[in-house]
This record gives C-alpha cells, sequence and structure tokens, in this order.
C-alpha cells in the first residue's frame, strides 16, 4: 500500500536527516552508503544547480526519501543527471521514491530539458521511460561504455540527443578546481 507522503524542498535544518536516510538507503549487502553521501554533501558543498530542486519526501513529520538532480555536462552541453534517489530502507517499495522520481522529472520537463540521465537499476527507471543511453552513443565512463545501468529518458521524442561521455555536476566542479 503506497505510503502518503508531502514532497518539499530540502531546508538547511533537514541536511543531517537527509544524510542518514541516504546513508541507510544504500547500505545493502556490502556497502555502507558513504559514496552516495558523499555525492550528495560534494553537490550542497560546491552549490551546484539542482533544477530539479533538493527534495524530500516527508511520512509522518519525518524524511524517509531524497532526490537530487543537479546540472553535469554532457560534450560540453549542461544537461541534469539524477543522482541520487534515496529512500529509507524501512519506506521502500512503498511509492516514495517513485513520488519523488515523477515530482523531479515534472520540474524538469517543465525547465525544458531535451533530456535528463542516471545510474540505476533499469527495471525500475524504466517504469518512468528511461532507457539505456549507449544506443544514443551517450556513455559514463566510471561504468564502463554502454553499460545498461546508464539511462536517459527524453522530454521530447522529436529533439535531437547529443553524444559523448557525461560528467556528473560534483565530477565537472572536482575537474575544474585547481
Amino acid at each position: 500500500m503506497p505510503l502518503e507522503v508531502l514532497i518539499r524542498t530540502v531546508t538547511e535544518a533537514d541536511k543531517s536527516e537527509v544524510l542518514a536516510v541516504v546513508r541507510d538507503a544504500f547500505s545493502v549487502g556490502n556497502a555502507d552508503g558513504r559514496e552516495e553521501v558523499e555525492i550528495v554533501e560534494s553537490i550542497w558543498s560546491l552549490d551546484c544547480q539542482v533544477p530539479a530542486g533538493d527534495l524530500v519526501a516527508l511520512s509522518g513529520g519525518e524524511i524517509v526519501g531524497h532526490i537530487l538532480a543537479s546540472l553535469g555536462s554532457l560534450s560540453g552541453v549542461v544537461i541534469p543527471g539524477i543522482a541520487p534517489l534515496s529512500v529509507r530502507s524501512d519506506c521502500q517499495r512503498q511509492g516514495v521514491g517513485s513520488a519523488l522520481m515523477a515530482t523531479a522529472l515534472r520540474h524538469l520537463e517543465v525547465q525544458q530539458f531535451p533530456f535528463v540521465v542516471l545510474l540505476g537499476n533499469p527495471t525500475y527507471y524504466g517504469r518512468f521511460g528511461f532507457r539505456a543511453s549507449g544506443p544514443w552513443g551517450i556513455h559514463y565512463l566510471p561504468v564502463g561504455m554502454n553499460n545498461p545501468h546508464f539511462q536517459l529518458l527524453q522530454f521530447d521524442e522529436d529533439c535531437e540527443v547529443l553524444t559523448g561521455e557525461y560528467v556528473y555536476s560534483w565530477e565537472v566542479q572536482a575537474n575544474a578546481q585547481p
């Protein structure tokens, strides 16, 4: 049964709870969620643009989910990339991630971005219309060429999709610093 959530923008007071949700969501198996926490912290510290917002899902006054979509680069063109989408482990499979993703995608589409990219499970993200980016000639080199987990969602099927290597916002910023 879907969990009722309120989605809103992250506030400064939310940040420690957001990081706890991100860590919890990605602490499975041998993973400890540290990499995803570092991504969120990097985006916050670099003050990267987040065109879809830095959003949280609340249930019962507690943060149960979080999503970020910041501006990365595809062959020098600014394109949004979603990273990460996090749902607290005890709230997964209850529609929280879907609600966050739908809200973020609406924000991006309204801003008339041609498409958005992400790295994730093709089965899960396929529900939103994401498809492997390799056939379009778009690659995220840290996971290898033509990796089916690196995906894109076109907002306008008639738009021309660029090709090349995608670099997430925190990677663009890190490479630009001396």
